[in-house]
């Protein structure tokens, strides 16, 4: 791989300093923007389709759909394999949604009518670094400052992208940005392959787990398989397990409120109320958390958390996301959107919080709102839910084994992170011309 080297020689320009070999010019001088549609013919019996759903927020092209000529061949947005997709409207342009095409059949595809679309003028422009272009947080955040139109249908126009101000190295420096950048992309792509294999460990892992436990423990701790299964309303499981009601096993199923005056009611610090957008599968964000006054926490008492708290979403999109607080956790609330279960002796959090977050809990959660008008859990129903009942030590057991998956997926999430700032520091030092990628060389002095 080439090594990078520190520009030292500079020219002032509108967007700041940029290297003496560099020019300041619109976007549109080397990439053309939404160019004249494709004409077809119906020689082509299947052609490549992009919705917006087949686009990433981070950047990338997750899905293409065949269709036929006959569905195409009007209304649509057309492109060929390295056209720059990127997206009009709100809030998709600000998320980052957009793609470098490849991959589509017969070169040519057709997609949703939000999105702009930008072509490399040859000799002129390379086609993955107008694509980086686009993805930089000063693009994203101009693009939206120039957005037109009413709320919710606002959108960015075709002339912010041609006139956009870009610092323009020769084409083939372009290259080699964006090939030094791909490897980053590359690395992050296997961290994601890495993370999605995982999670199918765990799937397997936990089916595995409810349908034959993990056994029964000897006296010298040894662990032996349980020798019957039975079928109950949790799937196949031991015959030793009991199949009981979570509100049998729990001193409290109850929610919180919203303080009068909802999010005007929040204060800059306090006592957290934690929102359903806290609460994930099996683990808690608590970056973007609200606070109340300790006024409202105390008229909110039904409602204050313990550390250990299972903690489950009733309603909206992120119904059945399950979460438990941590041992250290101090203080705290819900609003009405977040169930508090807390458990006996009998029954652990987290083999609560596993389980709900499974496919054997997920389907109990989804059967209760087949055929409902409004997507919601009452308090009624979740104490109805069937759990199965191990054996302390064998709950205990299973936590174990999850644990151990789970700190691998958090692993890799952090290294995926990390990457990811890691690329977002080289596109800001690469992209503006501040470190360079030697041309005739195979090595130069690292920066």
């Amino acid at each position: 791989m080439k090594k990078i080297f520190i520009e030292k020689s500079f020219q002032s320009s509108p967007i700041g300093e940029i290297p003496t070999d560099w020019k300041h010019i619109p976007l549109s001088d080397i990439a053309e923007i939404n160019p004249k549609p494709i004409k077809l013919s119906n020689d082509f019996t299947k052609i490549s389709f992009i919705g917006m759903a087949d686009v990433t927020v981070d950047s990338h092209l997750s899905n293409t759909t065949d269709k036929s000529y006959g569905e195409v061949k009007k209304g649509f947005t057309s492109f060929y394999n390295n056209d720059i997709l990127v997206a009009k409207i709100t809030p998709c342009f600000e998320n980052g949604k957009g793609a470098l095409v490849k991959g589509l059949k017969n070169g040519i595809g057709f997609g949703s009518t939000e999105f702009h679309v930008l072509r490399a003028k040859p000799m002129k422009g390379c086609a993955s670094f107008i694509h980086y272009i686009t993805t930089t947080e000063d693009f994203r955040k101009k693009g939206e400052m120039n957005m037109t139109g009413t709320a919710g249908q606002k959108r960015v126009g075709k002339d912010f992208i041609a006139n956009y101000v870009i610092a323009c190295p020769p084409v083939d420096e372009q290259t080699e940005i964006a090939n030094f950048l791909s490897i980053v992309d590359k690395k992050i792509e296997l961290i994601d392959r890495k993370i999605i294999e995982t999670q199918n460990l765990k799937k397997a892992l936990l089916q595995k787990l409810f349908s034959e436990g993990v056994g029964v423990q000897d006296e010298n701790g040894k662990w032996h398989p349980h020798t019957e299964l039975k079928k109950s309303s949790c799937g196949k499981n031991p015959k030793s397990w009991h199949i009981a009601k979570l509100g049998e096993h729990a001193t409290k199923v109850g929610s919180g409120v919203t303080p009068k005056g909802g999010s005007k009611a929040y204060v800059n610090h306090g006592i957290p109320l934690l929102r359903s957008q806290n609460i994930l599968f099996g683990k808690l964000k608590l970056d973007d958390v609200a606070f109340i006054t300790e006024t409202q926490h105390e008229k909110m008492k039904g409602s204050q958390l313990q550390p250990r708290d299972v903690l489950l979403n009733i309603t909206g999109a992120s119904i059945g996301r399950c979460a438990v607080l941590p041992d250290d956790f101090l203080e705290g609330n819900v609003n009405q959107h977040v169930c508090i279960i807390r458990t006996t002796s009998s029954l652990l959090p987290e083999f609560v919080s596993i389980f709900l977050n499974s496919h054997f809990g997920q389907k109990q959660i989804w059967n209760l709102q087949a055929g409902g008008n409004r997507e919601g859990l009452n308090f009624q129903q979740i104490r109805s839910f069937d759990i199965p009942l191990p054996p302390v030590n064998e709950q205990k057991e299973i936590m174990g084994i999850c644990s151990t998956v789970d700190s691998k997926i958090r692993l890799l999430e952090q290294q995926k992170s990390e990457t990811q700032i890691l690329k977002k520091g080289l596109m800001q030092k690469l992209l503006t011309g501040e470190w360079r990628i030697p041309l005739d060389c195979d090595e130069a002095e690292a920066a």
